[in-house]
């Protein structure tokens, strides 16, 4: 239940209704999906992160030194296990 509660929350609508995916609310969209896929891997043992990933390569921002949608995730993504946050 905990990871289809995460799954729910990447379709929250503000993460998408703003037309660049380095904005704040794109990023907590990326949180829980990174949430989802952890519990998804602990549960079953599914490898889905690098599937996401080539997939957000393909989403670039609209700002140049942000990069793809990968890289804003890895960028996230390491941040937050640095300073061991919780989504």
């Amino acid at each position: 239940l905990e990871m289809q509660k995460y799954a729910m929350l990447m379709f929250t609508s503000c993460g998408w209704f703003f037309s660049d995916i380095s904005g704040i609310e794109a990023k907590q969209i990326l949180q829980y999906a990174s949430k989802a896929m952890e519990l998804a891997n602990n549960i079953s043992g599914a490898e889905l992160e690098e599937v996401f990933l080539q997939k957000l390569e393909e989403a670039k921002s609209n700002l140049a030194e942000e990069g793809s949608g990968r890289n804003i995730y890895e960028k996230m993504i390491s941040e937050s296990k640095r300073r061991k946050d919780v989504v």
